[in-house]
């Protein structure tokens, strides 16, 4: 049976049943995402090393907990809904956030000032965690990838966040890709050197880029191997030469690879 330390030490609890459900009576800290809902929303929860406390029907807990141990998750343990102590228990539509986006670009975000309605072009996006903390910022998000189903979990996301992000399939190492300059670029874990050395041109004077991505030394860690998808000591430094640099430091995530975090401002031509 789950307890109240394990709510109030804020461990996740996943709820997957209907929304409508949920809001009657669910346990206090939990986050809801509807079973038939959960193959395309993975991208919301904690790392799979992290284990999880399942809450559902007799309809669902089964099938939920055969599909999140056949992608690899921990689960701690689970509970019908209808066996759970009344003071654990509250109604309403409140869902706790368990994802978060990355750890610079957070960082970065608070370092700049007045975020409400700058824009932004966030190249990569993926499932878009990113580009939804960015609108959850308020600020104006074009969210570009090259994948149509990472495009349509980035909305979903947005939609269930009440938030707002324009998005656009493209292969954007193929295809034509000249959009109107922004406030900020954002880029995290993605390199293509052509596009790299184009970036200066997507930022409005005063503007910013905020970049991580693999350093050669990967290699040793795991993926990416190939020469192509690292960058090399100081390159984004060389990269962004007329740029004031704010940020440039290599961080290490937790299975030992190095990254380069990169955040710099566009200088005011005007000024002298």
């Amino acid at each position: 049976m789950i307890s109240k330390n394990w709510i109030d030490n804020n461990k996740p609890i996943l709820d997957i049943r209907h929304p409508d459900e949920y809001a009657l009576q669910h346990i206090y800290q939990s986050t809801n995402i509807y079973l038939k809902q959960l193959d395309q929303r993975l991208h919301e929860l904690p790392t799979k090393e992290i284990p999880l406390w399942l809450i559902g029907n007799e309809t669902l807990l089964e099938p939920a907990q055969q599909f999140l141990l056949s992608k690899g998750y921990i689960l701690a343990g689970s509970n019908l809904i209808n066996n759970i102590k009344t003071e654990l228990l509250q109604s309403g539509q409140q869902s706790k956030q368990l994802w978060q986006p990355n750890f610079f670009l957070k960082e970065a975000l608070n370092l700049l000032p007045n975020l409400t309605n700058k824009t932004v072009i966030d190249i990569g996006c993926g499932s878009g965690r990113d580009s939804v903390y960015m609108a959850m910022q308020k600020l104006k998000v074009l969210s570009i990838d090259v994948k149509k189903q990472a495009l349509e979990k980035a909305q979903l996301l947005a939609n269930t966040h009440n938030v707002t992000i324009k998005t656009l399939q493209s292969n954007i190492e193929k295809a034509p890709f000249n959009p109107a300059p922004v406030n900020i670029v954002t880029v995290m874990r993605y390199l293509h050197r052509p596009l790299l050395q184009r970036i200066p041109n997507f930022i409005l004077s005063n503007g910013y880029i905020i970049y991580q991505t693999f350093m050669d030394g990967c290699q040793k860690f795991g993926s990416p191997k190939r020469q192509k998808y690292l960058l090399a000591h100081n390159e984004l430094a060389n990269t962004f030469l007329n740029f004031k640099i704010l940020i440039n430091r290599i961080d290490y995530l937790q299975d030992g690879r190095p990254v380069n975090s990169f955040l710099a401002k566009k200088l005011d031509k005007n000024l002298p």
